[in-house]
């Protein structure tokens, strides 16, 4: 097995705190807002200037770093983040991490933070028709899953005795117009199989006696517990109605293979025909977590699919 230099993994997510977006020279923003109690529960609202008196769609963007680490400003978001320039809002959400939860209360944190992106959306001049939803690596896996489950009771949220929600929120009459993952997870169980298919180097080996960041995420060790992981992986959540979703990977990736996408794609087009999904995999050097996909080329390709969806 080949195996990506571990110095070369620091050099590649060092670029996460090195090209940052330029925040601070947005003109209308409106950040920490909370949804719950607990300080990751909270989006910043970015606005495009000269949005005039007609609501704006948006992009709500929910960041990596294994589920238990970054931040919903660093450049993870830069992709989306072009977008401003274009007439989008962007919203960036934090979720709770695994040191304090596991799956799948980070899910039911992005489901909360939909509901009350829809909710106020007339206060923040955002069109509550054309909400999109994104993410990248956990936040990608995240953003899949939510889209794909979107009003299925069981994952939106727990009911507590009196009825009402006590995790998560009722979505039963949200709908999104597309979601947007990059370099996401999506089939846990196979990525070992698909590194050794594709013989590219990747990033270490998890050990057998090593719980990994999904595993901590999950809240038990995936293998021993194959039956459940398939109510983690979007690509088991797939069925007639998901929206329609596109795919950003680089073939390259060490730490999440490409044909992660690729084989969610092939999936979501098996169950719902040609043109729901969309899949671009890169072979020019893209890695993981790179701002590289926030060159023009790859802001073309997302507009494209935003205004075709």
């Amino acid at each position: 097995m080949k195996i990506f230099p571990a110095r070369d993994i620091g050099k590649m997510f060092a670029r996460l705190s090195e090209e940052l977006p330029d925040t601070g020279a947005v003109t209308e923003k409106h950040t920490n807002l909370p949804y719950g109690e607990n300080p990751r529960q909270a989006i910043d609202i970015y606005l495009p200037e000269n949005r005039g008196e007609k609501p704006v769609p948006a992009v709500i963007f929910l960041h990596g770093g294994g589920w238990q680490s970054g931040d919903r400003a660093d450049a993870q978001m830069l992709p989306v983040f072009r977008l401003l320039k274009c007439g989008y809002a962007v919203i960036s959400a934090g979720y709770r991490l695994s040191d304090t939860v596991t799956f799948p209360r980070n899910l039911y944190d992005v489901k909360a933070a939909l509901r009350f992106v829809s909710d106020n959306a007339q206060r923040y001049g955002i069109d509550s028709e054309r909400l999109f939803l994104s993410g990248a690596s956990a936040g990608g896996q995240l953003a899949l899953l939510a889209a794909f489950t979107l009003g299925q009771a069981v994952y939106d949220g727990a009911r507590g005795a009196d009825g009402r929600f006590t995790a998560g929120a009722d979505c039963s009459e949200l709908k999104l117009a597309g979601v947007i993952a990059f370099y996401p997870p999506t089939d846990f169980l196979t990525q070992d199989a698909q590194f050794e298919q594709m013989d590219i180097p990747r990033a270490e080996p998890e050990s057998p006696d090593r719980l990994s960041g999904a595993d901590i995420m999950f809240g038990a060790k995936m293998t021993a517990s194959p039956e459940l992981v398939r109510f983690v992986n979007p690509i088991d959540s797939v069925h007639a109605k998901v929206p329609p979703t596109l795919l950003l990977h680089g073939w390259l990736d060490p730490i999440v293979p490409a044909l992660q996408s690729e084989t969610l794609h092939e999936k979501i087009t098996a169950v719902c025909g040609a043109g729901r999904s969309e899949c671009r995999i890169t072979a020019d050097g893209i890695l993981h977590a790179d701002p590289d996909f926030a060159k023009p080329e790859w802001t073309e390709i997302i507009l494209r699919f935003l205004e075709r969806a």
